[in-house]
């Protein structure tokens, strides 16, 4: 068996060296990149028990595509997050549309990700023992991963999650935690993608009036005076998912 590419092992030892879990993922997509891959991100999708849902560490979607995937909640009949219960080993796009799994509708919406400079995926599953599972995926229009790229791609992921998850773990044991509702948590979010007080109250089903008071709230717990600042704080504290 030969050994890996010295380009994964240098990435290793770069991440290594990172202190910051967007500088990981950035370097991470700067590597995928040559393969053609210039977007994804990586989520943790937990134990089928716990029914908390996906959350997103890091993601590099085009704005557009992630506004409809999240308004239109694809996630849950999205063929690349379903094939994640078939197969414990990483695997492309297509394979997931090939395996027969799947129907027209299902299908329409990796289609529809193409749209958006997104033709190709590779999805790599991390199963944790106490974790549950997470996931990284990568895409992107004009992709030249063959086996062994892929190989290169699953081992930098390996490394890139994991350090991304230490960072994340020592965020969260650093100083006082402050927490958000989970009203105030879905308003920042969707603040946090363009949308305004009205729309808001329109997808939670909540008054403009009452979304403004949750938003206000928020920002008197992180004491800032803007709603962008809300934002940027709840994302680095990891507080909110976007």
């Amino acid at each position: 068996m030969g050994m890996p590419y010295p380009q994964v092992l240098d990435f290793i030892d770069r991440i290594n060296a990172i202190e910051k879990t967007d500088t990981v993922w950035q370097t991470f997509q700067k590597f995928t990149s040559k393969f053609g891959y210039t977007f994804g991100g990586v989520a943790d999708v937990g134990r089928p028990s716990d029914n908390q849902g996906s959350r997103f560490l890091e993601v590099t979607w085009p704005r557009e595509w992630h506004v409809r995937y999240r308004e239109k909640k694809y996630i849950e009949t999205d063929p690349a997050v379903l094939h994640l219960k078939h197969s414990r080993e990483p695997f492309t796009w297509s394979e997931a549309m090939n395996s027969g799994l799947y129907d027209e509708k299902q299908q329409r919406i990796v289609e529809e990700g193409a749209e958006f400079g997104m033709a190709s995926g590779f999805v790599i599953p991390i199963f944790g023992l106490t974790s549950g599972l997470a996931v990284v995926t990568v895409a992107g229009e004009e992709v030249t991963g063959d086996r062994r790229d892929h190989a290169e791609i699953h081992l930098a992921a390996l490394y890139a999650h994991s350090r991304i998850r230490h960072l994340d773990n020592e965020r969260k044991h650093q100083g006082n935690v402050i927490t958000l509702s989970k009203r105030e948590q879905e308003c920042l979010e969707w603040v946090a993608i363009g949308k305004s007080d009205w729309e808001i109250g329109e997808i939670l089903s909540i008054s403009e009036k009452t979304v403004n008071a949750h938003i206000e709230r928020a920002k008197q717990k992180f004491g800032v005076p803007s709603r962008v600042q809300a934002v940027v704080v709840a994302i680095r504290m990891g507080a909110i998912q976007i």
